[in-house]
């Protein structure tokens, strides 16, 4: 009985955790859909950090919802698909997914979910201490 007791207290914890993250995000939910490719990516962060304030503003918000969105997804899953960090920066993100794409041209016309996630997978990859 204890253990299934845990587990709904794993399972509620996860889901609180969920909620109180989503919240602030579903108030940027577009952003993501802004960088549907990684030609987007590129062409909105590829010279970062930029002159223009809005348009490094938008890299940032975007770079950080994006990374904290795609973890959270898997995190419900049971798994971590890269490690989050606190002393990790918004600039750090960017010039892993910018150098990554570079690297890996093959990913520019892929979906934000997938080089977002391969790219922080490659520079940060799990387990998470």
């Amino acid at each position: 009985m204890k253990l299934k007791g845990d587990l709904n207290m794993k399972k509620t914890r996860k889901l609180l955790m969920c909620l109180l993250f989503l919240s602030p995000l579903s108030a940027h939910a577009s952003l993501p859909m802004m960088v549907s490719t990684g030609t987007v990516f590129l062409n909105v962060c590829g010279e970062y950090p930029q002159k223009d304030m809005m348009v490094r503003t938008i890299c940032d918000v975007m770079v950080r919802e994006l990374a904290t969105s795609i973890w959270l997804s898997y995190f419900m899953l049971d798994s971590e698909p890269y490690c989050l960090k606190k002393n990790h920066t918004t600039q750090q993100y960017v010039y892993v997914i910018r150098n990554f794409l570079e690297k890996n041209p093959v990913y520019i016309s892929k979906p934000h979910t997938m080089y977002v996630k391969e790219a922080l997978s490659d520079a940060f990859p799990p387990p998470c201490n």
